[in-house]
């Protein structure tokens, strides 16, 4: 879902927001629980996977959210 968003964003035209989402889901999100689930709880490997999913998963809730509303911004002014 997040890539097919992020393209649907380029395809209007929006494309720093989408890189500001990626960034921050990515170091602001996944980082900090790839390191709690896999070094602190010990979870290892599957820990930074989750911490990778968890990234991927905000990120594609919030680029869903964005192109919802470009898209009716665009519209709007069609």
């Amino acid at each position: 879902m997040q890539i097919a968003a992020r393209g649907a964003l380029q395809g209007l035209k929006d494309t720093v927001m989408p890189m500001v989402i990626a960034l921050a889901t990515g170091w602001g999100m996944g980082f900090p629980t790839a390191v709690v689930l896999g070094f602190v709880l010990d979870f290892g490997g599957p820990g930074i996977w989750a911490g990778m999913a968890v990234a991927m998963t905000g990120a594609a809730c919030l680029l869903i959210r964005r192109f919802r509303r470009q898209a009716r911004l665009f519209a709007a002014q069609a």
